[in-house]
């Protein structure tokens, strides 16, 4: 297999989401210090001010991306709408463009990859708005995702990154028109960064067959005992979920975490709500990553580059994200996948268009299974099939 690498300066069906929850986008954002106004779908815009990114065009014709399929089947009897697409990887990195902006090769942990083909270290909103592929499905989503690199030895003994055949994303939220909504519904504001995850809010683990269609196993706590009950040629499913709390007022916070949280539960009602510091409900964004077993696997060292000597193997899960979605595609979704309470997969818009595979994304998801070497500090490996 070849990997390209730099130095630094499907349509598969979808494996079954139990746990998932939330999801939308902003669309007409209110600038900072002026009055509130609704969103173009609908959507109620936050009151308080805001430090909103600006609409940028990134000049692409909607109709070189989509395609007409059926429209999207009611999500009752579940009370959230949903809109799911599956990214294969990238690149493999030791960027942080979050945490170590403009410092190439500086995160501590190596990174993988999804979504924007050119996110580095140097990636803002505006460059990923307007530049780079995406393994997405296409361009009209250009938002960066990364997590930390599985990694794991060979019976030849040999230090591999276990690439993982894809990710699954979806949003989920109520619709705004949803009285029993846990906050004030609101959508994805455009360039929103956060990371979230670690020992506090930690994945769970399952072993899936080798088709990914049925469970060989319930959630698991740990990595490990999940793998110890799945065979070669099986996988694992390991999954993470988003705060979906937002203050209204940042985009980013200095421990890139405070301006989001998780809900709160009322002890004698049980009924979930966002606090009165974060009253603006988001979509949670569900991270999903699926990885192939193979024969050639010692998968008794399988761990995530972010695990401390020590640590469980996988309890040091998180990941990361900037929201760089096309404006009218986001509208689209979020108007109707969100908010009428529709079962969007597979880059469906819910509306009667879909999003196109590219070629990046159909060639990686004929290829599961595959192993990269881990690169050095300053490297990139590109994980692109074309």
């Amino acid at each position: 297999m070849f990997f390209a690498v730099t130095v630094a300066g499907c349509a598969l069906e979808e494996p079954q989401d139990e746990m998932e929850v939330g999801s939308a986008v902003i669309a007409d954002q209110p600038q900072s210090g002026t009055a509130s106004q609704p969103s173009s779908d609908g959507t109620p815009a936050p009151s308080t001010a805001q430090l909103p990114q600006p609409i940028i065009d990134d000049g692409l014709s909607l109709a070189d991306y989509l395609s007409t399929v059926s429209l999207a089947s009611s999500a009752a009897p579940d009370v959230v709408g949903a809109f799911r697409f599956l990214c294969p990887p990238s690149h493999i990195s030791y960027d942080d463009p979050i945490v170590h902006p403009g410092q190439p090769g500086a995160n501590e942990h190596l990174h993988i990859f999804f979504g924007n083909t050119g996110t580095d270290a140097n990636s803002s909103f505006q460059s990923l708005r307007t530049s780079g592929d995406s393994t997405c499905r296409n361009m009209l989503n250009r938002s960066a995702y990364w997590q930390p690199a599985m990694v794991g030895k060979n019976t030849a003994g040999q230090d591999v990154v276990i690439v993982e055949d894809y990710t699954n994303f979806y949003y989920k939220r109520r619709p705004a028109s949803d009285p029993a909504a846990e906050g004030i519904p609101v959508a994805l504001p455009r360039g929103l960064k956060f990371v979230f995850g670690g020992m506090e809010h930690p994945a769970r683990f399952k072993c899936l067959t080798s088709d990914g269609n049925h469970n060989v196993t319930d959630w698991l706590p740990t990595l490990q005992q999940a793998l110890s009950l799945c065979a070669a040629e099986q996988k694992i499913d390991m999954i993470q979920t988003t705060p979906e709390c937002w203050d209204g007022k940042n985009l980013d916070s200095a421990d890139h975490r405070s301006h989001l949280t998780f809900l709160l539960r009322d002890k004698n009602s049980g009924k979930e709500f966002c606090p009165t510091t974060h009253p603006y409900l988001l979509p949670r964004l569900t991270f999903q990553r699926i990885f192939t077993i193979r024969s050639d696997d010692v998968t008794t060292t399988w761990r995530l580059s972010s695990d401390m000597p020590g640590d469980e193997p996988g309890s040091m899960a998180h990941a990361d994200y900037i929201m760089a979605w096309n404006d009218d595609v986001h509208d689209r979704w979020m108007g109707a996948c969100i908010n009428k309470l529709l079962n969007c997969s597979d880059g469906n818009l819910g509306d009667g268009a879909k999003l196109v595979a590219n070629d990046l994304y159909r060639n990686a998801m004929a290829s599961p299974g595959r192993r990269a070497p881990v690169p050095k500090r300053g490297e990139v490996i590109s994980l692109l099939l074309r």
